[in-house]
C-alpha cells in the first residue's frame, strides 16, 4: 500500500504486603533489602565524608521521589471532529484519488456532534494519481513518529451499508506509512469479510508478509479501536496490540519485520499515520467509511474510553 501496486489477492497477496510478621523477620528484610530511607539515613553521610560524593549522589537520584503516573499520561492529539471542519488534519490533496472530498457529517457520530465520512466511488486509472489504487485519506496535523515511541491510537470507524466487505484485494482504512514509497510496515485493512493487520509487503529488504485478523468487518455499527504501538525496526523491540470494542483483539504481536521500515536511501526510520479508505483501483462498488472520536497518546488512560454499545 501506500506507493507501489501490491496486487494482493489470493495467492498473490503472500498471506501476521506484610502484616503479622514478627520484628526479627522484618530486620532481617531489611538488612538483606534495605529501603531507600535505610540507605539514604546510613550510607550518604559516610559516602560523603569518605569523598565518595558522586556515589552518594547517584543514590539520592535512584531514591528520590518516583514521578506521578499521570505525569507519563499525556493526550499528544485529538481529532474529534468536534471544530466542524478538518482544522485537525493536514491539508493533503495528493491523499485523494478517486474519492470526493472528505464530508463532516452529523450522522452517524460516535460521540458530539461531528464525524468525518471518506468514500470511494468507482475504479480508477494509472493516469488519475498515485499509483497504485484509489484512495481517500487524512493525516492528523501530528508529527513523525521516530524509533523508541511507545503510542497508543484510540478512534471509531463504521463502515456504511454497502460497503464492499467481501472482496480478495486490498483495502487499508488505516496505515502507519514509511517515509519512503512502499506497502507500509503496520496497517488495519478489510478483507474477505475480516479486519486485519497487516504489513511486511513493502518491507526494503523484499515481502516478509503477515496478516493477523482482529475481528469480523461488519458493517453499519461503530467500532471501537484502541491500538498500541511500540515502534521500531527492530524485531526485537517492535511490536504492536490490538483492541476491539473493548476486547483484546490481538495480543502483543512482534512482526519480523518490526513496525517501522528504515529508508534504504538514508538509513533513517520515521513513521506517518494516515486514516481513510485506500483500496486496488480496480474495486468499482461504492465505500463510504466514517471516522470519529480519534486520539493519540502515551498511555491507554490517555487516550481510552470504555467501549460504547
Amino acid at each position: 500500500m501506500g506507493g507501489s501496486e501490491r496486487g494482493r489477492s489470493g495467492v498473490d497477496r503472500w498471506k501476521d504486603s506484610t502484616r503479622g510478621q514478627s520484628r526479627s523477620e522484618h530486620s532481617w528484610r531489611r538488612l538483606l533489602r534495605p529501603s531507600c530511607a535505610d540507605l539514604m539515613r546510613w550510607f550518604v553521610p559516610r559516602a560523603c565524608r569518605s569523598g565518595s560524593a558522586l556515589l552518594a549522589l547517584g543514590l539520592l537520584i535512584a531514591c528520590g521521589p518516583a514521578p506521578d503516573a499521570q505525569q507519563s499520561e499525556m493526550l499528544l492529539w485529538t481529532g474529534d471532529l468536534e471544530t466542524g471542519d478538518l482544522s485537525q488534519f493536514m491539508d493533503t490533496p495528493w491523499n485523494r484519488v478517486g474519492g470526493s472530498p472528505p464530508e463532516i457529517v452529523e450522522e452517524p457520530v460516535r460521540g458530539g456532534r461531528y464525524a468525518v465520512e471518506l468514500s470511494i466511488v468507482g475504479t480508477t486509472a494509472p493516469d488519475e494519481g498515485i499509483c497504485c489504487g484509489s484512495r481517500n485519506e487524512i493525516e492528523p496535523k501530528f508529527r513523525e513518529m521516530v524509533p523508541g515511541d511507545d503510542l497508543w491510537f484510540a478512534f471509531s470507524t463504521f463502515l456504511a451499508e454497502g460497503f464492499p466487505t467481501t472482496y480478495s484485494e486490498f483495502q487499508t482504512i488505516m496505515q502507519f506509512k514509511q517515509n519512503f514509497d512502499g506497502s507500509p510496515p503496520l496497517e488495519l485493512s478489510v478483507q474477505d469479510g475480516a479486519f486485519l493487520i497487516e504489513g511486511g509487503y513493502g518491507h526494503p529488504d523484499g515481502p516478509q508478509v503477515f496478516s493477523k485478523p482482529v475481528g469480523d468487518a461488519v458493517t453499519g455499527r461503530w467500532h471501537d479501536w484502541l491500538l498500541h504501538v511500540k515502534f521500531s525496526p527492530d524485531p526485537d523491540v517492535g511490536y504492536v496490540e490490538v483492541w476491539r470494542d473493548g476486547q483484546l483483539a490481538l495480543p502483543r504481536f512482534a512482526p519480523e519485520t518490526g513496525t517501522m521500515y528504515t529508508n534504504p536511501d538514508d538509513g533513517s526510520a520515521r513513521s506517518s499515520v494516515k486514516m481513510g479508505y485506500y483500496r486496488d483501483r480496480s474495486i468499482d462498488s461504492v465505500g463510504r467509511i466514517v471516522f470519529d472520536e480519534w486520539r493519540i497518546g502515551t498511555s491507554r488512560g490517555a487516550v481510552g474510553r470504555e467501549a460504547q454499545p
